[in-house]
């Protein structure tokens, strides 16, 4: 059985509501652990489902998955998950156009300082 197949199964049974991520203009404040595992996957999922993101960024992407612990995977797949579940129940187009100006501002870096990835 894949990996993939396993996660959603778990997933399935567990129901786990990951928060939606804050306003940019609250991101001043650090991030809590959830909220941190839901950037990441969105940040994820904006990079599958939408514009590929520069390789530097992917790289980012990857250290900051990679500073979870082994059991918070489980929630990473999961918030995974609930962002695709979103993207296609919004339409990918809407979801990405309103992702867009937080991907924006996490690959060109704060105007203000008001993302702290």
């Amino acid at each position: 059985m894949s990996n993939e197949i396993i996660v959603a199964i778990v997933a399935a049974l567990a129901v786990v509501a990951v928060p939606t991520l804050p306003a940019a203009e609250v991101w001043d404040k650090p991030y809590d652990r959830q909220s941190y595992i839901a950037f990441v996957a969105m940040l994820l999922t904006y990079d599958q489902h939408c514009t590929s993101l520069p390789d530097h960024i992917k790289n980012q992407i990857d250290a900051m998955a990679a500073l979870l612990d082994r059991s918070d995977e489980l929630e990473l797949a999961v918030a995974t998950m609930n962002a695709r579940v979103d993207l296609h129940r919004t339409s990918t187009l809407k979801w990405c156009e309103a992702k867009k100006p937080l991907i924006n501002e996490f690959v060109e870096g704060p105007a203000t300082g008001s993302v702290k990835p």
